[in-house]
């Protein structure tokens, strides 16, 4: 173990309860870590500004509310993430750029884009 950079910290941002916890609990068993879960736009936005992770996973439509204020405040830290929708409609200029995996989604597509973006950065 020594030498080795500690595994990254997730924050998951998504509404349903039961897609958050099988997504945290798969990235777990590879070894993630999570730095905590959040269900709408008001305790998204106040997660990112207290907890310290290293990317996210944003649902695009949060409750009854768009995720792209979310998404802003992620830019803004420079906290790269992406994006979980279940329809391309929900994307917005906020989340432009951000890599998108379309629900239902295999959890081994979910796990390889984070890899793939954990390796860019």
């Amino acid at each position: 173990m020594r030498g080795r950079a500690p595994a990254p910290q997730l924050l998951i941002i998504e509404d349903n309860v039961s897609i958050a916890t099988l997504v945290g609990e798969a990235f777990e068993e590879e070894g993630y870590r999570i730095a905590g879960y959040a269900k709408s736009v008001e305790q998204s936005l106040e997660m990112i500004k207290r907890c310290k992770f290293d990317l996210a996973l944003l649902d695009a439509h949060l409750k009854e509310s768009h995720s792209g204020p979310a998404a802003v405040e992620l830019r803004k830290r420079n906290i790269p993430f992406i994006l979980m929708t279940g329809s391309k409609d929900m994307v917005s200029s906020a989340h432009a750029g951000a890599p998108i995996i379309l629900k239902p989604f295999k959890m081994s597509e979910l796990l390889e884009a984070v890899g793939r973006l954990c390796a860019r950065h």
